[in-house]
């Protein structure tokens, strides 16, 4: 922003209140919004005018990021799939998933076939709120999972190995997730419930050491071929989310498999309303 004069000068006179500024060094009045905030910044009163200019803002009723409103966001993600498709370069960093997108993403999964739906509906509903690396959620085993209900309540037990030949007793980590309320997309149990039920209905013969989330591959009709026996691949569910977000306008198309884990963990330290953690304890539950 380089505009000068009288468009700056309600914020510059809110700002000089708040902070009680000393004159610069300089004897020029500062002509710019970037003079004036290297001002401030060698004062040490950048984050006071940040609070200033955004009182600024609401005093004013000007909108600082009009890309948060609903058609403008909108807008915005046309913009970059079609940018995609024209082969336009584009951000390729991983997306923090946000819990609203995570519950528009679960919606898109209603009509594929009941057995992959349940299926990714679980492996989102573990990977987001406990914050887990996409590889350690899809080499879980029957054996690494299990619903626990005691008298405080009910959770989901997930053992995580640290690595493929890990010793159950030594390389593990166990966590407990509990059903949030808060958000329908976040109560694990229940769609640990549903994915259980689906497997009975199917009359698939589990094992303790088949994985939670087998391999599969869409044949005819839409029916999986189910392998019990590998673990799902990554290229096949990046492939099928990436389907999922192309279908739903609302949805990035920067949604990567690493934007759970992201998501997750911003979710825990900012949003969490029934357990939130501050950083040191997100840095005892991760392994980073």
């Amino acid at each position: 922003m380089t505009r000068t004069g009288n468009s700056l000068s309600p914020f510059s006179n809110l700002t000089k209140e708040a902070l009680h500024l000393r004159p610069p060094v300089q004897t020029t009045v500062p002509t710019s919004s970037t003079t004036y905030t290297r001002t401030v910044k060698t004062q040490g009163r950048i984050d006071v005018a940040k609070c200033a200019l955004a009182a600024h803002f609401n005093n004013t009723r000007i909108n600082p990021n009009p890309a948060q409103d609903t058609n403008a966001r909108r807008y915005l993600v046309g913009l970059q799939k079609f940018n995609k498709k024209k082969n336009v370069d584009e951000e390729i960093q991983a997306q923090p998933l946000t819990v609203q997108e995570l519950s528009t993403l679960m919606n898109g999964l209603a009509g594929m076939h009941p057995f992959v739906g349940s299926l990714l509906r679980l492996l989102l509903a573990v990977g987001f709120p406990g914050c887990f690396r996409i590889s350690e959620v899809l080499n879980l085993r029957y054996n690494d999972v299990q619903l626990v209900s005691e008298g405080s309540g009910r959770y989901l037990s997930v053992r995580i190995r640290w690595h493929k030949k890990a010793n159950v007793e030594e390389d593990c980590q166990i966590y407990h997730l509990v059903d949030e309320t808060t958000y329908p997309c976040l109560r694990v149990c229940t769609f640990h419930e549903e994915y259980l039920s689906t497997l009975r209905v199917s009359g698939a013969n589990m094992s303790s050491t088949t994985f939670v989330f087998p391999n599969f591959v869409f044949q005819h009709g839409d029916v999986p071929h189910v392998d019990w026996q590998r673990p799902l691949e990554q290229n096949v569910l990046r492939k099928v989310l990436s389907d999922v977000v192309e279908m739903i306008p609302n949805l990035p198309i920067g949604i990567s498999l690493h934007s759970l884990r992201r998501g997750g963990v911003f979710y825990r330290v900012f949003e969490s309303t029934e357990r939130r953690f501050n950083f040191r304890e997100l840095m005892a539950w991760c392994r980073w």
